[in-house]
């Protein structure tokens, strides 16, 4: 019987290392000739894998931001919210999901506008304190 972590790995893990490698070797070109049948015939039916909310986003902030914000700031704001659209998701409320969606948007740009201008003030707070 298998168990969970031998489905993680797509089939049971062997152990001993030369049979896992003739195993892997010949399994190969089979397991990558129904993948490109797959993408030939026009992709699987059914539902499909997306970005998790913000993920584009993400990636822009924690380039613009410094670490320590973002980890404090961004990070947990974008954390809470995908746990929410998840548990929305399970319960099957694609509509609340959607809107949970905006609403992350919506408070990652109020956000990153509220902290712009608290790191503006500091900064001017700081430059007239030297001056």
């Amino acid at each position: 019987m298998l168990s969970i972590d031998d489905m993680k790995h797509y089939g049971p893990h062997i152990q001993f290392l030369p049979a896992r490698l003739v195993f892997y070797f010949l399994c190969f070109p089979c397991l990558l000739a129904h993948e490109l049948l797959i993408r030939l015939l026009g992709g699987r039916p059914g539902p499909t894998i997306v970005p998790a909310p913000a993920s584009s986003v993400l990636g822009l902030i924690k380039f613009l931001v410094p670490k320590r914000a973002f980890d404090r700031i961004f990070a947990q704001t974008v954390e809470d919210f995908r746990e929410e659209y998840y548990l929305e998701l399970a319960t099957g409320q694609v509509w609340r999901a959607r809107w949970l969606h905006v609403c992350l948007y919506l408070s990652l740009t109020s956000t990153s506008v509220l902290w712009l201008g608290t790191t503006t003030a500091k900064k001017m707070v700081d430059l007239w304190k030297i001056s």
